[in-house]
């Protein structure tokens, strides 16, 4: 899908998104699974476009059609009478599961959907190749991972996701048809995530970037020449 929209509309002029107000929330749509709702945030904030977050989508709001079980209050934490939105009593209930989605259970867990939101937008805007339109999907060994290589005049990023409800490893891509010819990487930086990354040893054609990747765990690095 991403490499159809990439083809379909002029370079970086179009709006990404999960889901929207008339659309089930992501967070239902992937069955309350946080690890599943993680790696979807990875793919959208690290994708080519403008991306927009529906609000509660960074907690894991829990609502399905009707339109209004979509569009309950933001949960800025769990109490009574609406959530923390205001002291006016809601109209309709609030959204399930709130115990945990919500503003003040996340705000201080760096393994929170929340912070895994804050992570992103702040490597986002600190990135001139996320930034930019440029973007290109390559294939990797297993059917899985996601690899997505972002570039900038300075700056070249690459992004892993495994989608997988499964751990791969050994994940191989050749990274030699992403970059201008003769060129080498000499080091790595992860700006996101916990994996150890190895740089590729002179051949880029068949690098492993990470021995392996729990599921629904993705990681993004600078690459250096």
């Amino acid at each position: 899908a991403l490499e159809e929209t990439i083809a379909a509309y002029p370079p970086g002029q179009f709006g990404t998104f999960l889901t929207n107000h008339d659309q089930p929330r992501v967070a239902t749509e992937l069955g309350g699974d946080i690890g599943r709702a993680r790696v979807a945030a990875t793919i959208l904030l690290t994708a080519p476009g403008a991306p927009f977050i529906y609000y509660g989508e960074e907690i894991g709001m829990m609502g399905t059609k009707p339109d209004e079980r979509i569009r309950t209050p933001m949960a800025w934490d769990a109490s009574e009478p609406a959530a923390g939105f205001s002291d006016a009593a809601p109209w309709q209930p609030l959204a399930d599961g709130l115990a945990g989605a919500n503003v003040a259970a996340q705000r201080d867990d760096p393994a929170s959907l929340l912070a895994q939101y804050r992570d992103l937008v702040r490597v986002r805007a600190a990135s001139p190749a996320l930034r930019s339109p440029d973007a290109l999907v390559l294939p990797s060994t297993e059917e899985s991972v996601l690899v997505v290589v972002r570039r900038a005049e300075a700056e070249t990023v690459l992004v892993l996701a495994n989608v997988g409800d499964r751990p791969v490893s050994g994940a191989a891509i050749d990274l030699s048809v992403a970059l201008p010819c003769g060129a080498t990487v000499a080091g790595v930086e992860v700006l996101l995530g916990d994996a150890d990354v190895t740089p590729p040893a002179g051949d880029l054609t068949a690098w492993v970037p990470v021995e392996s990747l729990d599921a629904h765990e993705s990681v993004v690095v600078r690459l250096t020449p």
